[in-house]
């Protein structure tokens, strides 16, 4: 069987020396200067205070290279998580097998051994991570769809969507298949026919009690909708979770019409547009304290005002420090409206204005 033994052998410090393959030793040497500035010391030297002697010590192992090292599943793993092309890797092992002092042709290292042993081999683990893989008892499905760049060509786009299940401890991600848009076949049961035919594949239907999703009309339409397809398919009805983001989104959208805050059909708001362009013309922090008097509401709507106060100031310190950003920023300018921050607040420089970024009118609107 081809294979390549080789002895690689490397050195602490300026000189490099081969050293066979039965013998590994420490080569000591006149020399003062060390390559990285470390100085190797005898104990007995540093005990005594004798004069100190610097050693090189080589270092090395010997090993056999098999043939079809790139068909071996923890080099496609390393090889794919790194993002290297099989040009990459095949090179890569050439030049290691050649720097080692070993035969490049007596092991299959070319670019096309690298591209099949790839494609092979991560079929096996993925086929075998579905085989091993025991959803857990109660699975929330949950599927996202995006507008990303083909596989054969960046500069085209194709629709994806991302269907993951699991429970608080632990998600799976089941696939991310591609999908045409269909005049004759809606959205939603194009997306049902993908997510099940997932499932089934991972034999995890049966197991599905909850839905997370975002309230588009191609999932929550009441005729042929993903949600209504799906339930339809599993024969059953199932939990919906909609995304809170969706749903915050609906709760702004009304507030900001109610207030008629902007009356602007531009996609950015105005108000927000002007602050940001003035920004270093207002204040960025303060030490006053904004006090939270609901004066104007009865004594028992007071009562439950400050109930509901003081369990929202605890919620935001316990995550104040563990939140993102923006989240973060929401938090801060929470407990300022609350009357509870104590230090000084500086506020950001604006960032999005689309009428898109909810969070971002939050932020502002507290401003």
């Amino acid at each position: 069987m081809r294979g390549q033994s080789i002895n690689y052998c490397s050195t602490i410090g300026s000189n490099y020396k081969h050293c066979d393959s039965d013998h590994h030793g420490v080569e000591d040497s006149d020399n003062d200067d060390s390559e990285y500035g470390y100085p190797i010391l005898e104990p007995a030297a540093a005990l005594s205070g004798d004069r100190i002697t610097r050693q090189k010590k080589l270092v090395g192992t010997s090993l056999w290279i098999p043939p079809h090292i790139l068909s071996k599943p923890n080099i496609v793993s390393l090889a794919t998580r790194l993002k290297m092309t099989p040009t990459q890797q095949a090179a890569f092992t050439q030049g290691l097998i050649s720097e080692s002092g070993g035969d490049v042709s007596t092991v299959a290292s070319s670019y096309a051994t690298a591209e099949r042993s790839r494609r092979k081999v991560v079929g096996e683990i993925a086929k075998n991570i579905k085989d091993q893989w025991e959803p857990p008892k109660l699975c929330t499905l949950h599927w996202d769809g995006k507008l990303t760049a083909t596989l054969q060509n960046h500069l085209m786009a194709e629709e994806r969507t991302a269907v993951i299940v699991g429970d608080a401890s632990q998600i799976k991600l089941l696939g991310v298949p591609s999908y045409k848009k269909a005049s004759h076949e809606m959205i939603g049961s194009i997306i049902a026919d993908l997510t099940m035919k997932l499932m089934t594949e991972w034999k995890c239907s049966d197991r599905i009690v909850n839905m997370t999703f975002d309230t588009t009309s191609s999932n929550t339409g009441h005729l042929s909708a993903a949600c209504i397809a799906i339930q339809d398919k599993l024969q059953r009805a199932l939990l919906w979770s909609a995304c809170r983001h969706h749903i915050g989104e609906l709760m702004l959208s009304h507030l900001f019409s109610d207030l008629k805050i902007e009356a602007s059909k531009s996609p950015n708001v105005t108000l927000f547009t002007r602050m940001r362009t003035h920004w270093n013309l207002l204040p960025h922090s303060s030490s006053q304290a904004v006090m939270f008097q609901p004066t104007n509401y009865t004594s028992e709507a007071q009562k439950l005002l400050a109930a509901r106060r003081d369990d929202t100031i605890a919620c935001t310190q316990g995550v104040v420090e563990c939140v993102r950003d923006d989240y973060s920023e929401f938090t801060e300018l929470s407990l300022v409206f609350l009357g509870h921050t104590k230090s000084e607040v500086s506020l950001r420089h604006p960032g999005p204005l689309h009428k898109a970024r909810w969070m971002a009118q939050v932020l502002k609107f507290g401003r």
